[in-house]
């Protein structure tokens, strides 16, 4: 007898050893598969954040590039081409018009010429005419103050005429100003009409086709992007699956390690612990198989869902990929080439320009001076014309002069019907400059020389788009693949999260080698395992362990379904370490 009983003490000291080595491993592995579970699920959760983020990054280049077609700078660029192209298609024809008008002015401003030097030949007339009546009138004070003041007025307006004559050379001069500048543009407009105008058009009608199409794109990114947003509101409620199953495990290893704790006490009776052993291992295993089939069934749900995501961005990528090339060089270097050829015609332009506006300046001043003495010379020839019927009245009066100086009033009254006549004809020819002078303003658009002077603003701001949009395809392609990686990594990786049902086949194993031959437990209320039941039923979170545990309830316990309804019921709402709400309506 005393040698059998070291042999005893040997036999239970092993078997409690492999009692602890079984349950280290058992909550090993219970460990190992919680931490993998949580970081391969953090990652899902980080790569869905990315996802987020990347969307809408690429949704507002997309937008910004094409925004600044379709209503910024670009936009305003392309208007910019089309007019230019078309001002320089319509140069000969502008230059042609213009030349009539010009010669037309030249025509009139010659008449009025001729119409001034008549004016002074009449004024140097009527010159001699006084000096003749203060000789024919004997030196007789009443007809040499008449004769004075007559001389007074015709120098006054002697004086407009000169200055009306200086103004007439002036315009002259700035019309044939306007003629050279019109004809070096004539000869610049042969050099390169037609064919750099309709490349302008070309591209203009290129970059309008290149705006409709980032357009589409953006139109279609943002449509995948509200597509990829809506999937992943769908992938982060299916994300929960991997906290729920950690904190399930997390709760089965707890009631493992306080099985093995309780069940440990030398004071327990052989028929309490293993009847409690088998009993809580049984709950334990059935936890297992919940979590393991919920689990799997999740999880292959958001794999289907991340994949879906991976096709849209996918889809992404290959819209990206579909709109790079060197389209917006391409418009770029073309550009560049058609308004460098252009430009020596541009800056004929602008200096034709300037100078019909400069000549039109000159012809509103000239109409004005002309206005304004044309109505002195009017109240002229009325002076003199009174000044020789006062004469005539006069020289009825002193019959020695009278003969021939009313010889000289007549004269002087013939003339200054003639001087009346001539100041119609230069009311006549104001009029036809008049005329003329609007006729060149009409064919003059300050919108068009300010297109074509800001040509090379419309490059800047077409390089400025092209950038925006190069940049926008860019960071749709290397964030959309980037996105796309993510997810297929992240998919791999859940993937061998199903194999967590053979992992936890094997736990479930070693579970069940733990257990002893059947033993009927005591229902006693002192009973061990009722506190053991009791913990576990406390640490759950969610329903559907509450679900599991009421199946295997002790006698006379309260299912603990029936106690969450009534904590819900009585208005208190869930505990702080009940999550019940934050899972239970997520996947059941």
């Amino acid at each position: 007898m005393s040698a059998a009983l070291p042999i005893a003490q040997t036999a239970a000291a092993l078997a409690t050893t492999l009692d602890e080595t079984a349950s280290g491993a058992i909550s090993t592995r219970l460990a190992t598969i919680t931490q993998s579970m949580e970081s391969r699920f953090i990652a899902a959760g980080n790569t869905l954040t990315l996802a987020v983020e990347s969307t809408t990054a690429i949704a507002e280049a997309l937008q910004n590039a094409a925004g600044s077609f379709e209503t910024g700078n670009g936009a305003k660029a392309v208007a910019n081409l089309t007019h230019a192209a078309e001002r320089l298609m319509r140069i000969s024809d502008d230059v042609d018009q213009r030349a009539q008008a010009v010669a037309a002015i030249n025509g009139t401003l010659r008449q009025l010429a001729t119409h001034l030097d008549d004016v002074q030949k009449a004024m140097k007339e009527l010159h001699i005419y006084g000096f003749n009546v203060k000789i024919a009138a004997g030196g007789q004070e009443t007809f040499v103050d008449f004769a004075d003041t007559m001389s007074h007025q015709i120098a006054r307006s002697e004086g407009d005429v000169t200055d009306l004559k200086a103004r007439l050379e002036r315009l002259t001069i700035s019309l044939g100003s306007v003629i050279q500048n019109d004809r070096l543009l004539y000869d610049e407009s042969r050099r390169i009409v037609p064919h750099v105008p309709q490349a302008l058009e070309r591209d203009a009608e290129a970059l309008r086709q290149h705006q409709a199409r980032l357009g589409d794109v953006a139109q279609q990114t943002a449509a995948i992007a509200r597509s990829i947003q809506s999937g992943i509101a769908g992938a982060l409620a299916a994300i929960q699956v991997g906290d729920i199953a950690r904190q399930w495990l997390e709760h089965v290893q707890a009631g493992y390690e306080d099985l093995q704790a309780r069940t440990s006490d030398p004071a327990l009776s052989e028929d309490d612990r293993i009847s409690t052993r088998n009993h809580i291992i049984a709950l334990l295993l059935a936890h297992l198989a919940a979590v393991s089939e919920q689990f799997s069934c999740d999880t292959r749900a958001l794999i289907g869902a991340l994949r879906g995501l991976g096709s849209e961005a996918d889809g992404l990528v290959s819209i990206s990929k579909g709109s790079q090339g060197d389209e917006g060089q391409g418009f770029l270097r073309s550009l560049e080439g058609g308004i460098a050829e252009a430009d020596t015609m541009i800056a004929q332009i602008r200096r034709a320009d300037s100078q019909v506006a400069e000549t039109l300046g000159i012809i509103v001043s000239t109409l004005d001076g002309l206005s304004d003495r044309v109505t002195a010379l009017s109240d002229l020839r009325l002076e003199v014309q009174l000044m020789a019927l006062n004469i005539g009245v006069r020289c009825r009066r002193a019959e020695r002069i009278g003969r021939p100086v009313a010889v000289i009033a007549d004269e002087i009254r013939t003339k200054s019907g003639t001087l009346d006549v001539t100041i119609l004809a230069i009311n006549k020819a104001a009029v036809r400059l008049q005329n003329l002078s609007d006729e060149i303003r009409g064919h003059v658009d300050d919108g068009d020389t300010q297109s074509l002077s800001g040509l090379g603003d419309s490059l800047s701001a077409i390089r400025s788009a092209a950038q925006s949009t190069e940049h926008a395809i860019g960071l749709t392609q290397d964030m959309a693949g980037g996105v796309l990686s993510a997810l297929r990594l992240t998919t791999d990786e859940l993937e061998l999260s199903l194999d967590l049902g053979a992992e936890l086949d094997q736990i479930a194993a070693l579970l069940r080698a733990e257990m002893g031959p059947d033993t009927p437990l005591s229902d006693r209320p002192e009973h061990p395992i009722r506190l053991i039941m009791e913990r576990m039923g406390r640490s759950y979170t969610m329903v559907s362990e509450r679900v599991v545990h009421d199946q295997f309830l002790l006698a006379g316990a309260t299912p603990l379904c029936n106690l969450a309804e009534a904590t819900q019921g009585s208005g208190k709402g869930p505990s702080d370490d009940d999550d019940d709400a934050l899972f239970a309506d997520a996947l059941f």
